[in-house]
């Protein structure tokens, strides 16, 4: 079998996300920033960090040009502590050494800030960084701590587990989503984007909050998740889409969650995978045709063919239709609420595979209805969600879990992922659902339990 990474920290490979002239900018971004951080080394090494004693941001490009220029700057690094404390003796040619180190040291700074920022911005006007791309990238990538977007039905979720990152979907009306561009007005949140979930947490408290103006804004509490009895799809339920090693990081995941002191209960997950038939066959398409019908049709080439398409679906729905769809969504809910008598949270993968983007372009609508296989139920539902990094394949795609829990449940459904995302301190060995063991490095468990 081949090996698997389960709980490497560093972001996951672009290419799944990004263009390749964007994979290639943030490579060599990333190439810069290494030959920094040696050259950073050497400096420190040398103890040559003081060497210059002025920051000129725009004009210290220019080193000394001439024997008075240097001997300018000698002087002036005369005048400060470590001279007298530790280079006492020092000549003129020996500082001439360590100023080339503390040049060259801010010069790669210099570069590796026009490097990111220029490019950024051409690929930006470009629209290679448009919508959430933009944002994981910034977030994987650690240029920013946390990122906002939109979940509808995953895309807060997805896009995260594809990234490395924490994605939060909280409960519907926890957020304001006033002033966001509306896929499904009924049904959309504001997600976070993050690099942990103590992160997420604090975004969640700034960003929170009862919004009058907003028609679909709630004032929600903060129940808790007192035990851990974690549901998780019959066998006969889950769906990889051939993708055996995600299969086997599922199983993996859950395994960590029973060594952390969970108890895995399966449930009937049909009422969930129902709600995917009908977002997608039924009039909540209409919706989207009422936030940007009138748009689309009055600038049809503005929109992308594919979307286009799926959205003006929208134009044919009837109100008997819409009504049937809510008789039968409510009835699914019905029959979804006997799992929460079973479990405290449920437990599903975030997606059950990941494509290429050459795979996507040539079977958009399929494979993204197929991406959206654990997800589409729960802001129908009303339900709170995060997504967990939980491992990478063979071949350095990332794969991820997500955890759901009954409305308001976030900041409990936080604590939950911080522990399971914690650095990994020790190694054990985890028995799986079908009776095999592998392996792997745990997390403490001596701290504190879930």
């Amino acid at each position: 079998m081949a090996s698997i990474n389960l709980l490497r920290t560093s972001a996951p490979p672009l290419r799944v996300s990004a263009p390749a002239s964007v994979r290639v900018w943030l490579i060599f971004v990333a190439a810069l920033v290494f030959a920094m951080v040696l050259v950073g080394g050497a400096t420190r090494l040398t103890e040559s960090g003081l060497s210059i004693t002025q920051w000129k941001p725009v004009t210290g490009v220019l080193s000394p040009l001439n024997a008075a220029d240097w001997q300018s700057e000698f002087e002036r690094y005369k005048q400060i502590p470590q001279y007298a404390e530790l280079n006492p003796d020092m000549t003129l040619e020996g500082f001439k050494t360590i100023f080339w180190w503390e040049w060259s040291h801010r010069l790669l700074a210099r570069i590796v800030g026009a490097a990111f920022i220029l490019p950024a911005l051409w690929f930006w006007m470009r629209g290679a960084l448009k919508g959430a791309l933009g944002r994981q990238v910034a977030v994987a990538t650690g240029l920013a701590s946390f990122s906002l977007g939109t979940d509808t039905a995953g895309s807060g979720r997805i896009p995260a587990a594809f990234n490395n990152l924490i994605g939060l979907k909280p409960t519907r009306g926890r957020l304001s989503t006033r002033g966001v561009v509306p896929a499904n007005r009924s049904l959309d949140c504001v997600s976070i984007f993050a690099l942990d979930s103590e992160d997420a947490a604090t975004v969640l408290d700034v960003t929170e909050g009862y919004d009058g103006a907003d028609i679909y804004s709630r004032k929600l509490g903060n129940p808790a998740i007192t035990a851990l009895r974690f549901g998780v799809p019959r066998r006969d339920q889950l769906e990889f889409f051939g993708d055996t090693e995600y299969a086997r990081l599922f199983d993996i995941a859950t395994a960590r969650i029973e060594a952390l002191g969970g108890t895995r209960v399966e449930i009937d997950f049909a009422p969930f995978l129902a709600v995917a038939r009908l977002f997608h066959g039924g009039p909540w398409v209409a919706e989207r045709y009422a936030a940007v019908g009138d748009f689309m049709d009055s600038h049809p080439d503005a929109v992308h063919p594919v979307t286009r398409a799926f959205i003006a679906g929208g134009k044919t729905t009837l109100a008997r239709d819409a009504f049937e769809a809510q008789y039968r969504l409510l009835a699914l809910k019905r029959a979804s609420e006997s799992a929460w008598a079973q479990a405290d949270l449920l437990v599903a993968p975030t997606a059950g595979t990941i494509y290429a983007i050459e795979a996507i372009e040539a079977d958009p609508v399929r494979l993204n209805a197929t991406l959206g296989h654990y997800a589409i139920f729960m802001n129908f539902f009303d339900l709170a969600g995060v997504a967990v990094p939980a491992g990478f394949r063979a071949d350095g795609l990332p794969f991820g879990i997500c955890l759901i829990g009954p409305q308001s449940t976030e900041r409990a459904l936080l604590k939950i992922a911080g522990r399971l995302h914690r650095v990994p301190l020790g190694v054990g060995k985890l028995e799986l659902a079908d009776g095999s063991s592998v392996p792997e490095t745990i997390c403490d468990m001596k701290a504190a339990s879930l």
